[in-house]
């Protein structure tokens, strides 16, 4: 199966969560979408911050081929259980890869979408889209519960209950919030989709596997399904204009209209710009 997706976006550290994340300095909601729109839209706490959407593009071939890479520094990320930052984007590799390394690459695809949707295009989520790209944690019993009580660290937000909250902050500045659910949600998935091994030598994913009855070498499949089906979906996207199309179009005092960007056949189109239709 062979998904394509381009340029999408996202920001993204074990050191999981919001509250506490080595990625919760560098964001904060645009305050003027959140007076006006009640919406938290993310931007840099930085102006020099370089920042974009994500870009998939496997238009060479297919998942087998590529990697996930770093456009700043052009190093290509190891598998781990550090959520995605921003400028990360997958491009074709110089090897075939399979396995654990395949997974990973997997998952970016998946999770780049939700990420895209909760940072930068929350005013276009309801409870379908939401349900719809959120469809693997649910198929795999991740973020199916709320705890609001203990300390910021210690609390947490459902699939549901999250959307609820990105829907209404009461001009409340949530980033913490979603950082948080974005960071977990994907280092569980990850934990449960690879076999494992060196990567988690320190056990943090054993909890995640343990639940699941995996043992070293086995891997789940539950999120299977949604990515089978991410190919065949389509998406119709409005980012705010604050997010650049790429990393050397960050800019530091953003505009708070905002515009659209259309997916057909899993090919993302973001403002300014100009790809061909796959």
């Amino acid at each position: 199966m062979m998904f394509v997706q381009r340029l999408i976006v996202f920001g993204g550290g074990f050191a999981l969560g919001g509250f506490g994340s080595p990625t919760a300095a560098k964001w904060q909601c645009l305050q003027s979408a959140l007076q006006d729109e009640n919406i938290c839209v993310f931007a840099p706490t930085e102006s020099s911050m370089l920042y974009a959407p994500h870009r998939v593009d496997i238009s060479f071939g297919d998942e087998a081929e590529s990697q996930v890479q770093s456009t700043t520094s052009g190093d290509a990320l190891a598998l781990s259980g550090k959520p995605f930052d921003t400028c990360e984007d997958l491009v074709q590799s110089s090897s075939t890869i399979s396995g654990d390394d395949l997974a990973f690459v997997k998952l970016f695809e998946m999770v780049s979408l939700v990420r895209n949707y909760a940072m930068f295009a929350p005013q276009q989520l309801n409870t379908s889209v939401w349900a719809n790209i959120t469809q693997m944690f649910t198929d795999c019993d991740i973020k199916m519960t709320t705890s609001l009580s203990g300390t910021p660290k210690e609390q947490y937000y459902s699939n549901v209950d999250l959307l609820e909250l990105m829907l209404d902050p009461k001009g409340k500045d949530i980033k913490n919030e979603v950082l948080k659910y974005l960071e977990e949600s994907q280092n569980e998935l990850i934990c449960i989709m690879t076999q494992t091994g060196s990567w988690d030598n320190m056990g943090h994913c054993d909890a995640f596997r343990s639940k699941r009855n995996l043992t070293e070498g086995q891997s789940s499949t539950c999120w299977e399904a949604r990515y089978a089906e991410l190919a065949e979906q389509t998406y119709n996207i409005q980012y705010h204009t604050s997010v650049p199309a790429t990393c050397s179009d960050s800019i530091a005092d953003p505009p708070t209209a905002f515009s659209s960007a259309v997916c057909n056949n899993g090919l993302f189109l973001l403002p300014f710009a100009i790809l061909a239709t796959l």
